[in-house]
């Protein structure tokens, strides 16, 4: 019989010789299966289950024997026989489920979900779940997949077969980079340095507190790069992308624009009366530039003498007295590619000449 299944009738049978008429029987009235004794299956153990009587020890041989006197109306008859009890056997057979497990999934750091599986073979007797599943699975396993198993936690009374253990997969899907923010930082002015470090504030918030890696491009699918050069006055579109272990990259993009910076350009000159005019353009002005930017270099930044401005001054060779004149500067505010140009009068000194 199986584990589970109800208790078979257990009856008995004999040979031997009745002195009454030699066949093999008792005496007349008794026959194979009467209740003269009580008969029992020693060690095994059953339950009362909806009006039937199961078999609920594991799987194994056990003894069937009697119980003891013989019993009921016809016990006496027996009194009259030497009766050799022989015992029997009652084997309990493994009950056969077969079970298909199913797939699960979490989202890295969260817990792991719950297990669950289907016998599509077979029933069981009563048990919930004549096995345990697991996956080592928590909230710090990696994005991944990974086996689950079943064990057979009633070894001694199913035969579980798993129809798909070596195929079923537990997936760890990768978490989301969650709270991105990047603000750009306002009045950026030209430097003539990388402004880069100093172009946007940036956070994200990654499961367990996991390593970011930042990376940017000035186009969309580009080269990303640890830092990008901001340094020429311009508005820059900056594209990036977040990385992190079991996240799913994040990316968008914002702008930063960087200003002209402002310059303030004098002049002086000295000559001796009856000299010639200075020329601009043969270097016979000294120039100041008032700036804030660092290292300024005004051939750098594109502005020329003679080209990018000019000057007047009121002295004529010859014509015109010794005396300091006012160098004045005709184009107005000017702008070149990362600077505003601004002017102050200068002095032309025009010195006497000895004689």
């Amino acid at each position: 019989m199986t584990y589970g299944n109800e208790l078979p009738a257990l009856s008995w049978e004999y040979s031997g010789e009745s002195v009454a008429n030699e066949l093999l029987r008792f005496v007349d009235g008794i026959s194979q299966g009467d209740a003269i004794y009580d008969i029992i299956a020693s060690g095994l153990d059953t339950e009362l289950r909806d009006g039937v009587t199961c078999v609920i020890s594991p799987q194994g041989k056990y003894t069937v024997t009697v119980s003891g006197e013989a019993t009921g109306a016809l016990a006496g008859v027996i009194d009259n026989y030497d009766v050799q009890i022989t015992d029997g056997k009652l084997y309990v057979e493994k009950r056969a489920i077969t079970v298909k497990i199913n797939a699960a999934k979490s989202t890295y750091g969260e817990d792991r979900a719950a297990l669950t599986a289907e016998v599509t073979e077979g029933e069981r007797y009563g048990e919930d779940k004549p096995y345990e599943l697991s996956a080592e699975i928590d909230k710090t396993t990696a994005a991944g997949s990974y086996r689950i198993t079943l064990e057979n936690i009633m070894g001694d009374k199913y035969v579980i077969t798993v129809t798909n253990e070596q195929n079923t997969l537990y997936t760890v899907n990768k978490a989301t980079i969650k709270g991105v923010s990047v603000t750009p930082a306002p009045g950026l002015v030209y430097a003539n340095a990388d402004l880069f470090g100093k172009a946007f504030t940036k956070s994200a918030i990654t499961v367990n507190d996991m390593e970011q890696k930042w990376t940017y491009s000035f186009t969309e699918g580009g080269e990303y790069q640890p830092a990008l050069e901001l340094k020429d006055a311009d508005e820059y579109t900056v594209y990036y992308k977040i990385t992190a272990d079991n996240h799913n990259e994040r990316t968008g993009y914002f702008t930063v624009t960087i200003g002209k910076a402002q310059v303030t350009i004098s002049a002086t000159a000295g000559v001796t009366y009856g000299d010639p005019v200075p020329v601009l353009e043969d270097g016979d002005y000294d120039f100041s530039y008032k700036t804030d930017v660092e290292n300024f270099d005004a051939e750098a930044e594109g502005i020329i003498p003679g080209v990018t401005f000019k000057v007047e001054t009121g002295y004529t060779q010859g014509a015109t007295a010794a005396k300091d004149y006012t160098i004045t500067f005709l184009n107005g505010e000017k702008e070149v590619k990362n600077v505003i140009i601004k002017y102050s009068d200068g002095t032309l000194s025009v010195a006497k000449k000895a004689v």
